[in-house]
């Protein structure tokens, strides 16, 4: 739907307020290189070794534009990823893919559409815009579920810690 302008995401499950058009798809592209220089990587998990050299399984769970899963799909050629959003409109090209990627468009509400322990590594980020707090606990419960044994879930959010400013 269109609202002043902007385009926004038309799902009466979805809680995802931001708007869901071109200039999102950049500022979401922006977020993640700036993540990226924050924290001086793409990841803070000890996963590396795994990426490098055990042909990893990888979900991003709500990958937006895809850049996590190309940065790291680009660094670990050996791994494979899978990007799921609830909508694919900011997904890459087949061109801009590795041949060790994909994307599915899929709503996480609905359960990830993924067999139990598919995955080595799980990435979720900046979901809180998205999801209400029982839903995002319902999505962790799953990201647990495609989790392999000894694997390992990383989730970083938005730290806001509001307080009573005044008036």
């Amino acid at each position: 739907k269109i609202i002043g302008g902007r385009r926004f995401l038309n799902n009466f499950e979805a809680n995802y307020f931001m708007p869901s058009d071109e200039m999102e798809l950049r500022r979401m592209d922006i977020m993640h290189v700036l993540t990226r220089y924050s924290w001086k990587g793409n990841f803070s998990a000890p996963v590396e070794e795994i990426l490098k050299n055990g042909k990893a399984t990888v979900l991003d769970a709500g990958c937006g534009t895809g850049c996590w899963v190309l940065d790291l799909s680009h660094d670990f050629p050996n791994s494979t990823f899978v990007g799921v959003d609830i909508q694919s409109s900011g997904f890459p090209s087949v061109n801009e893919r590795s041949a060790n990627t994909g994307f599915l468009e899929y709503n996480l509400l609905s359960g990830i559409p993924f067999p139990n322990e598919t995955f080595d590594y799980v990435h979720m980020a900046s979901m809180w815009t998205a999801l209400t707090k029982q839903q995002y606990m319902n999505v962790i419960h799953d990201l647990v579920r495609v989790t392999k044994n000894n694997g390992w879930i990383e989730i970083y959010e938005v730290n806001f810690n509001l307080k009573n400013l005044g008036n």
